[in-house]
């Protein structure tokens, strides 16, 4: 069975009013030479919770976001070049979504290939006096065996 890519980001939601405002981020948009929604959400630091509402309150919210595409099929390939990524919310009482933020990203060929490896994550970082983000590669995780194991194959070398 093939993973579904999952595509995640920190967001920090504001809001100007003297009262919060309860909303739902509805979709994540991807625009390169087409057009791709993101329409699963979910949204939460340690316990996601899947597409419901979100309160921001008049001090803002900062919370990590995963858009995913649905289990229908629909497949959406990066490659390397121009990306606009569009963040829509639709508030409580509104008749359609409005977009809440927009962010031009690049991937280089570079960054294309290392980000095609087994378990590579693509990520981009703000850099502010350049006033755009910048893409990197993370290598999966390591995971480190537990020290009896380690213990138990060091002592084999030994032999």
């Amino acid at each position: 069975m093939k993973r579904r890519r999952k595509y995640f980001f920190e967001l920090c939601s504001s809001q100007p009013a003297s009262k919060g405002t309860s909303s739902k981020i509805c979709s994540c948009g991807c625009i390169a030479e087409t057009r791709q929604n993101f329409n699963i959400w979910v949204y939460g630091d340690k316990n996601l919770s899947r597409g419901s509402g979100l309160f921001v309150p008049e001090t803002g919210l900062a919370s990590n976001h995963h858009f995913v595409l649905p289990a229908d099929g629909t497949f959406f390939h990066f490659s390397p070049g121009q990306y606009v990524l569009e963040v829509f919310v639709t508030e409580i009482g509104a008749r359609g979504a409005r977009s809440l933020f927009k962010v031009n990203l690049e991937i280089t060929p570079e960054d294309y290939k290392e980000f095609n490896q087994p378990g590579h994550g693509l990520y981009f970082d703000w850099g502010p006096d350049a006033g755009r983000y910048f893409a990197h590669i993370r290598p999966p995780p390591k995971t480190e065996l537990p020290a009896f194991v380690r213990e138990m194959f060091a002592n084999e070398k030994e032999e």
